[in-house]
C-alpha cells in the first residue's frame, strides 16, 4: 500500500481509555468540587485549580510514567479539549500551572481536601460500607527536600538547656531567659535564634496561659504559629514531660525522614501513606501523607481519631468498623478507646495469644465453612486489657503447609549453624570450668529447637619434660585449659508447639453485640486485602510514582492525593462496570478470550487502545469536523455499560 503524506488540514487525536477516565470524573464532578473549595476566581486563569487535578489524574492513568513537568509532552497528541473542555490546549498544561494546583491543595490542606470530596462522592453514590480498611505504605525518595522540615516540636524549659536535659525529638526550646534554640540533627547540638524579641511580649503571654488552662490554650497557640511561622502539620507544644498539645492547621506538609522501609529501601528518605478503604467498591475515603519516621501503632490510632471527628464535622451518621493488622492491636491505646468498633489480628508477641497459639488441635472445637476452603475457626471469649471482646482463633491449612516449608528450612539451616558453633567452641580452651559452663549455655539460649548436652573436659599436659612414663599419674600432670564436648538432638516438644502456630492466627474483635459468626469476621478481615491492592496500585512500575521528582515536601503531599483521587476514579470505574456486566447479564472476554464478569480495568484501558479522533478543516466554510474511529462492538458494549457520560465523551 503506497502511502500518502495528509496535508495541514486533517489531523489525528488519540482518545484511547482516556474518555472513560475523564467521563467517570466528570460524572463525580471531581473539577467542579475542587474548584469550589480551591483556586482563584480569577476569570484570565485558562487553567483552574480543578482542571488542573483531572488533567493529572488522566496523566496518571495513562501509565505512561510520565513526570510533571512532561505533562504537556503527554497530552500533546491527546484531544485535550474533548477530555479537559474548551480552550484547554496541552501547552497551558504546564508545569506552572500544575504546581500551582498542588501548591493550593496543600495551602487548603490535602487531608481535608480530599476527606470532602471522597466523603460526598461516597454519599452521593452510596458507596459508604460498613467497615473501613485501614493500612499505610512507604515510598522511597531520592534527591534533597530542604524545606521537609517544617514542623516544629517546642519545649517549655524552666531550668538552664543542656543537650541532657531536653526530652527527645524536640527542634525549639523556651527558657525564662528569652532564649529560644532549636535541635539540628547534623551536629546534634541546640544553637541559639537571636531574633524573637518581635515574638516574646506575646509568647510570653501564651505561656503564662498555658500553666493555668491547657485546653483553652490551643486555639490560641494555632492562631499564633499560623501567623509567625510557615505552615506545618503539627506543633507539639510540650508544656511539662507529661503534657503534650497538638496545634494543627490546615496547610498540610511532610517530613521527609529515614524509616523502616516497606519497600525495603533503607538507603532512601521516605514518606508514608495512610490510607482507608470503604465498601464494595473500595473507595480510598481518606488518605493521609505521614512522616517518612511514622509508627503504625501510633498512626493508626490517630487517623481513626481523625476520621471520626472529619465525620463529625460533616455531620455524618454513619459509624464504620475499623479493620487493620496487628498494628492496631496496641493494648495501651485500642483498648483504653473502646468507643469505636474494631476488628484487628492479635500480635503474636501478646503471651495469651502466643500461648492459644501452641496449644493441640484436639482441645479446640473446630467449625468449618464450605465457602472457606481449607480455614476452620473457633472462638474464645476473653477480657485482655479490660475489654470484652471476641478472639477468633483461625486455621489455614494452605497456610500451614507454605509456613511449615519455610520452617524447616530454617530449622536445618540452624542446625548447621549450630554443628560450626559447636565445633569452634570445642576446639576453644576455656580458663576455667565456669567460662566453658557460661559458653555452653549461650549455645543453648541461641537454639531453643535443639537440646545440646555439653560436658567441659579438662585439658592437661605432663610436668616433667620428655617422654610421660609408662607408670605416671594424675599427680605428674597439671591443668591447663578446659574444653567442651557436645551432643546434640532436635527437640521436638519446641518443635511441635511452634509447628502448632503455623497457619494460625487469631482475629479480635469488640463487636460482641452483633453475634457476628466467626467466618463473617474471617471475611472481613480478609477483605484488608482491597487497601493492600490500592497500594500495589499505587506503586506500580508504569504509575506515576516516579513523578515524586518534586522538591517541595508540601507538594509531595499534594501529589499523593492526586494518586489517591486516581485510585478512587479507577476503583469507581471499574466497579461501576463489573455491576452493569452482572445487571445485565452479560461478559466481556479476558486475555486468554475467556468470558468474565470481573474485568480489571487495566485490562479495559488495553482493549480501548487505538480509539482516536480525526479533525478535517474546511477552508471554504471555516469549519472543522470531527469523527471517532476504530470503535469495534467490544469497545461500544464497553462503552454503553459505562453509562450516559462516557458514551457522551466518545461521542455516542
Amino acid at each position: 500500500m503506497k502511502l500518502q503524506v495528509a496535508n495541514s488540514n486533517i489531523s489525528t487525536q488519540v482518545m484511547d481509555h482516556h474518555g472513560i477516565v475523564a467521563g467517570i470524573c466528570k460524572e463525580l464532578n471531581i473539577a467542579d468540587k475542587i474548584n469550589a473549595r480551591i483556586g482563584s476566581k480569577d476569570p484570565r486563569r485558562i487553567v483552574q485549580a480543578g482542571t488542573a487535578v483531572v488533567a493529572m489524574i488522566i496523566n496518571a492513568l495513562g501509565f505512561t510514567n510520565r513526570r510533571l513537568y512532561l505533562t504537556p509532552q503527554f497530552f500533546q497528541s491527546k484531544a485535550v479539549e474533548q477530555l479537559l473542555g474548551d480552550n484547554i490546549t496541552a501547552d497551558n498544561l504546564d508545569d506552572h500551572s500544575l504546581g500551582k494546583s498542588l501548591d493550593e491543595a496543600s495551602a487548603y490542606g490535602v487531608t481535608k481536601l480530599y476527606g470532602e470530596i471522597a466523603f460526598e462522592i461516597a454519599t452521593e453514590n452510596k458507596l459508604l460500607g460498613k467497615k473501613a480498611h485501614l493500612d499505610t505504605t512507604s515510598f522511597s525518595l531520592s534527591g534533597s527536600y530542604e524545606d521537609a522540615i517544617n514542623d516544629y516540636r517546642i519545649a517549655i524549659i524552666d531550668d538552664k538547656i543542656t543537650n541532657k536535659a531536653l526530652p527527645k525529638n524536640i527542634d525549639i526550646a523556651i527558657t525564662k531567659d528569652r532564649a529560644i534554640l532549636y535541635y539540628t540533627n547534623t551536629d546534634n547540638k541546640f544553637k541559639t535564634v537571636t531574633d524573637i524579641s518581635k515574638w516574646w511580649p506575646e509568647l510570653q503571654e501564651l505561656l503564662i496561659v498555658a500553666t493555668q488552662n491547657i485546653e483553652a490554650m490551643q486555639a490560641t497557640l494555632q492562631d499564633f504559629f499560623i501567623k509567625n511561622r510557615d505552615a506545618a502539620v503539627t506543633h507539639k507544644i510540650r508544656i511539662s514531660p507529661n503534657k503534650t498539645i497538638d496545634c494543627i492547621n490546615e496547610s498540610q506538609t511532610v517530613q521527609v525522614h529515614y524509616g523502616h522501609s516497606k519497600d525495603h529501601r533503607s538507603d532512601l528518605k521516605q514518606v508514608m501513606l495512610s490510607l482507608s478503604v470503604t465498601g464494595d467498591a473500595n473507595i480510598p475515603i481518606w488518605m493521609e501523607p505521614q512522616d517518612g519516621n511514622s509508627s503504625d501503632k501510633t498512626s493508626f490510632h490517630e487517623t481513626i481519631t481523625r476520621v471520626e471527628d472529619f465525620k463529625k464535622q460533616l455531620q455524618l451518621n454513619h459509624d464504620f468498623i475499623w479493620i487493620a493488622d496487628s498494628a492496631l492491636y496496641t493494648p495501651e491505646k485500642l483498648l483504653k478507646q473502646n468507643d469505636i468498633l474494631w476488628a484487628s489480628r492479635v500480635p503474636e508477641s501478646i503471651k495469651e495469644c502466643k500461648e492459644l497459639l501452641q496449644l493441640d488441635d484436639e482441645i479446640f472445637t473446630w467449625v468449618s465453612n464450605s465457602e472457606h476452603d481449607g480455614y476452620k475457626c473457633t472462638e474464645v471469649g476473653t477480657s485482655y486489657g479490660g475489654i470484652k471482646q471476641r478472639w477468633i482463633i483461625v486455621s489455614s491449612e494452605q497456610a500451614y503447609l507454605r509456613e511449615k516449608i519455610t520452617f524447616d528450612k530454617k530449622l536445618q539451616q540452624q542446625m548447621e549453624q549450630m554443628e560450626k558453633d559447636c565445633w569452634h567452641f570445642s576446639n576453644e580452651i576455656f580458663n576455667c570450668v565456669t567460662d566453658a559452663k557460661n559458653a555452653a549455655l549461650e549455645i543453648q539460649k541461641n537454639y531453643k529447637f535443639f537440646i545440646i548436652e555439653s560436658q567441659v573436659e579438662a585439658v592437661t599436659k605432663n610436668i616433667k619434660k620428655g617422654r610421660p612414663s609408662k607408670k605416671a599419674t594424675d599427680a605428674d600432670k597439671m591443668i591447663t585449659g578446659y574444653q567442651l564436648t557436645f551432643k546434640f538432638d532436635k527437640n521436638m516438644e519446641t518443635i511441635k508447639k511452634q509447628l502448632r502456630t503455623k497457619g494460625r492466627f487469631i482475629i479480635a474483635t469488640n463487636d460482641i453485640l452483633t453475634e457476628t459468626a466467626p467466618f463473617d469476621i474471617l471475611t472481613q478481615y480478609k477483605e484488608q486485602q482491597g487497601v493492600e491492592s490500592g497500594f500495589k496500585f499505587l506503586k506500580d512500575p508504569w504509575f506515576m510514582v516516579d513523578s515524586f521528582f518534586v522538591k517541595k515536601a508540601s507538594r509531595v503531599a499534594a501529589l499523593m492525593m492526586i494518586m489517591t483521587l486516581s485510585l478512587l476514579v479507577y476503583n469507581f470505574a471499574q466497579h461501576k462496570l463489573r455491576t452493569a456486566l452482572k445487571k445485565q447479564n452479560t461478559t466481556i472476554p479476558n486475555q486468554l478470550g475467556k468470558q468474565i464478569q470481573n474485568p480489571t480495568m487495566r485490562w479495559v484501558f488495553q482493549i480501548m487502545e487505538g480509539i482516536g479522533i480525526i479533525k478535517v478543516y474546511d477552508k471554504i466554510t471555516n469549519t472543522i469536523s470531527a469523527m471517532i474511529t476504530n470503535l469495534n462492538d467490544m469497545r461500544l458494549k464497553i462503552i454503553r455499560l459505562l453509562g450516559g457520560t462516557i458514551c457522551e465523551m466518545y461521542g455516542i
